[in-house]
This record gives structure tokens, C-alpha cells and sequence, in this order.
């Protein structure tokens, strides 16, 4: 055997060593979700057909093939695209829009900081749109640079189940920095279950790490971090028990 075909081998061998422990916390922890729906019978079956978005949540983040097909799309540049791309762009930019001013309506977001016209339903002009897809599950991720390099940097983030429309994380990052305490972030958080239309659920218990429900198998949390003046919180919703679930720390200086 010669040398190529040894680092070959050699090289193969080293991914699947990598590999095999993160396949094994995969299929574990599905494994895990599964006996879990098993225990609770028809509670987590009804909870799931009323809640598809737990569903999708699930299936995009267990699906053994990692690789993401993405398509790109910038809003400013919509016409420099082919008749079917645009078509899509402006797919999910009318989507965003709608669910970003719902967002506002639930007071998870104000006008004020979107910097837009409070006199008028939300429109999203700018921005970039992504369209990620495991499968046949989507999601599609909105990017935002409100400005850069400057004494006012402010970038906000979302990603949004394809299938139901429903906003699952924003993330903002901006200088000045926002103090917000315990009983602000509980607010935000439950007004964030009430716009996913989670709120019937009837076992949400509230910690430091957020908003947990048993029965759905769900985290809904709020993470806030501030560094060197410059202060990033987000709203993310998150499955529960995956080996792979970022934890939460709060910290508010």
C-alpha cells in the first residue's frame, strides 16, 4: 500500500473516531425524545399535532446529515436575481414582515429599536435573507447591519421555521447597553411563548435559564452578555436534553 493511500485511510479513520461519539450523543438523545413521547402517550402526541413547530424544531436539529443547502439573497440587490429567485425573496421578505410586526404587536420588539415607522405595519426593506435546508426541513435567517464600525453599531439577527412562519431566535447586538433585570426578562420571554402560540401548554416553569416546559420538550431563554461596552441579548427557542444544546448564562453587568 503506498503513501497516499495510507494518509488516506489514515484520514478517514480519524474522521470517523471524531465522528462517532458525536453520532452516538445524536442517536442517544433522539432515542431519549422518542421514549419520552412513549411515557407521556397522548399528552406529547396532541401537543405535537396542535404544535407542528416543536415537530420541525426537532426533526431539523436530529437529522443525521449535517450539510445545509443555503441560497442567499440580498433585498437591496432583488432585482439582479433570476424571475424565480426573486419570487422567493419576496416570499420571505412579505413573511418577515408580518411576523416581525407580530413580534412588535406581542411587544417583544418595538419600532423605536427596528427604527421604523411606528405609524405604519412593518416593512422589511433591507437586510439578508437566507434560506437554510436540511432535508426537507427549512429554516430561513434574516441578517441585518443597521451599521457598522461606527459610535452606534446595531445588528439584529433572526432565524424562523419555514413551515410555520413563527420567529424561534432573535438575537441583537448594539453599544449601548440596556440594563435588564429578572422580572423584564421573564415578561420578554413569556410574551415570546404567547407569539409562538405556546402558551396552552400548561407545565412552563420559569428559572434562570428561562422558560421550561417537560411536556413539550421545549426551552424558551434569554441569554445576555456584555463585553467591552458592546451588549448582545437573545431569544432563542431550543429542544430540550440535546447533547448539543448551548447552555444559558446570564450575565448583566
Amino acid at each position: 500500500m503506498n503513501k497516499v493511500k495510507v494518509r488516506v485511510l489514515g484520514s478517514i479513520l480519524i474522521g470517523l473516531c471524531l465522528g462517532l461519539p458525536k453520532l452516538s450523543f445524536m442517536i442517544q438523545d433522539y432515542t431519549n425524545y422518542n421514549e419520552a413521547i412513549s411515557i407521556d402517550g397522548g399528552k406529547m402526541e396532541d401537543i405535537l399535532k396542535k404544535h407542528p413547530l416543536i415537530s420541525y424544531l426537532y426533526q431539523y436539529d436530529y437529522v443525521l446529515n449535517n450539510e445545509v443547502e443555503q441560497e442567499r439573497y440580498i433585498i437591496k440587490n432583488s432585482q439582479s436575481y433570476s424571475k424565480k429567485q426573486q419570487k422567493s425573496l419576496k416570499n420571505m421578505q412579505d413573511i418577515y414582515s408580518q411576523e416581525i410586526q407580530k413580534l412588535i404587536n406581542h411587544k417583544i420588539l418595538t419600532h423605536s429599536l427596528l427604527e421604523s415607522d411606528p405609524q405604519k405595519d412593518y416593512q422589511l426593506t433591507f437586510g439578508t435573507l437566507i434560506k437554510n435546508k436540511k432535508q426537507t426541513i427549512e429554516q430561513y435567517a434574516l441578517e441585518q447591519i443597521y451599521r457598522l464600525n461606527s459610535q452606534h453599531d446595531k445588528i439584529i439577527d433572526f432565524h424562523m421555521d419555514a413551515q410555520t412562519h413563527k420567529i424561534m431566535k432573535i438575537s441583537i447586538t448594539k453599544d449601548d447597553v440596556q440594563q435588564i433585570n429578572q422580572d423584564e426578562m421573564k415578561t420578554l420571554l413569556w410574551n415570546m411563548i404567547q407569539y409562538l402560540e405556546l402558551d396552552d401548554i400548561d407545565d412552563w416553569h420559569y428559572n434562570q435559564n428561562g422558560y421550561e416546559s417537560y411536556q413539550a420538550k421545549l426551552r424558551v431563554s434569554f441569554e445576555n452578555t456584555v463585553i467591552d461596552g458592546q451588549q448582545t441579548y437573545s431569544i432563542r427557542t431550543s429542544i430540550l436534553y440535546s447533547a448539543f444544546q448551548k447552555q444559558v448564562h446570564i450575565i448583566v453587568e
